[in-house]
């Protein structure tokens, strides 16, 4: 785990609502990939 990441999860933790548009500008584009191409398979 990065060090991002971890500060994201202390985030997380701590009810931090803002955590949530950190991570969608970091991950969000990947998840959503993973989970179009998880989708097209079912």
């Amino acid at each position: 785990m990065t060090d991002t990441d971890k500060q994201l999860v202390d985030r997380y933790w701590a009810r931090d609502e803002t955590v949530l548009s950190s991570v969608s500008a970091l991950y969000g584009s990947y998840l959503f990939t993973v989970a179009n191409n998880i989708l097209a398979n079912a």
